[in-house]
């Protein structure tokens, strides 16, 4: 009797063939909804629909005048800077 409690105790540990199913299933709808997040806010897919272009500036630095519309395409960090 011993003996059959013991191979009970150890199939109840593991899962079957039908928890393993379902974990799988669970993982893959989380993982859908993380990618399609991640497309629907513009992380992963470029531009959204309705974004929107930053006007035409023209910058004056130390090295002459910059315009924006030069830079598209590339990354822009504007640092503003205010000697007091």
């Amino acid at each position: 009797m011993r003996r059959i409690r013991a191979v009970s105790r150890r199939a109840a540990a593991r899962p079957g063939r039908r928890g393993l199913f379902l974990s799988i299933m669970v993982l893959a709808f989380i993982a859908g909804v993380v990618v399609y997040s991640l497309f629907a806010t513009g992380l992963m897919g470029g531009q959204t629909a309705n974004a929107e272009l930053a006007p035409d500036v023209t910058l004056t630095t130390a090295e002459g005048q910059v315009r924006l519309s030069d830079l598209r395409g590339q990354p822009v960090l504007l640092y503003f800077s205010f000697p007091g």
